[in-house]
């Protein structure tokens, strides 16, 4: 197994340091995934146990000036899938943000499989720091379990309406109760939406209501399930989620998010899909139901 990558300026350091940050704050450990094409981060926590999936793509042109890898097997398993303790890595990358430009990521085996980063002056090439960080080989017979989320047989689907907004008002509801229901109406074909946020207390009801959203439209969508949206425009669709998993996403907001998609399966997940010029997030809280 090989890998390297370069982030030939301080901009590009500063941008995925920036990004790792905000995943940190949702767990550790994660999963680094590497394919020849690819590059993703990811957390997977058991669903049955009411734990949340996340995955993170990052586009590698929009970080890496240059990225090579080399797999397991080049013929029909040419990835690499790692553990490691994201936290440290995001501290390296900040130490390297002291006066130097550019970074080489790359596998090593320093008194055991590392992720080495190496930072240098622009100007004179010269070594400003090597640190290392631990990682674990996930071995082929366990990736089955890192296996990229298919999106649920929604029954609903909504664009979020402005992140600030929404996260305020979740964080407010959050307040009152740690269980949020998430309501979406099927939306119309002229794609005004509907959106509720609701909690029940044991002494207070309190719904917030947005109106006229976008609704985004997806590959497999089909005509017939677009005539039936229209037909059933006022029917709402609802998931009952932790409201701490959910403000743990919300804590993208920092990333600046071009749009966040919600689907909805009725009483089953809420599937958040986070979309950025420079990357991808998608975040499935199972439903709770206590």
């Amino acid at each position: 197994m090989k890998f390297r990558a370069i982030l030939n300026d301080v901009t590009c350091v500063q941008h995925l340091s920036h990004v790792l940050s905000a995943l940190v704050k949702l767990s550790n450990p994660w999963t680094l995934k590497l394919s020849p094409n690819k590059f993703f981060f990811i957390l997977n926590q058991r669903i049955t146990d009411g734990g949340m999936t996340v995955w993170c793509e990052l586009i590698q042109t929009s970080f890496f000036s240059e990225y090579a890898m080399e797999g397991v097997n080049h013929e029909d398993a040419n990835e690499i899938l790692l553990e490691l303790q994201l936290e440290q890595l995001v501290n390296v990358l900040k130490t390297c943000l002291k006066g130097c430009q550019s970074v080489k990521l790359k596998l090593t085996n320093a008194h055991g499989p590392c992720m080495t980063v190496i930072s240098r002056n622009s100007l004179s090439a010269e070594v400003c720091s090597e640190n290392h960080v631990p990682i674990t080989v996930i071995p082929r017979k366990d990736w089955k379990y890192f296996q990229e989320p298919s999106s649920p047989d929604i029954d609903a689907s909504i664009y979020l309406p402005k992140m600030t907004i929404f996260k305020n008002v979740v964080d407010r509801m959050h307040s009152l109760h740690d269980k949020i229901g998430i309501h979406l109406q099927i939306l119309s074909a002229n794609h005004n939406g509907e959106l509720e946020v609701c909690v029940d207390a044991d002494l207070v009801t309190v719904k917030t209501h947005f109106k006229n959203l976008e609704h985004p439209r997806w590959s497999g969508d089909s005509q017939e399930s677009q005539t039936r949206n229209t037909q059933q425009n006022r029917e709402f669709h609802s998931v009952t989620v932790d409201s701490n998993k959910l403000l743990l996403f919300l804590l993208s907001e920092q990333l600046s998010p071009d749009k966040i998609a919600c689907n909805i399966k009725q009483d089953m997940v809420a599937h958040l899909i986070l979309l950025h010029r420079d990357l991808s997030i998608q975040y499935l809280i199972p439903a709770c139901f206590n």
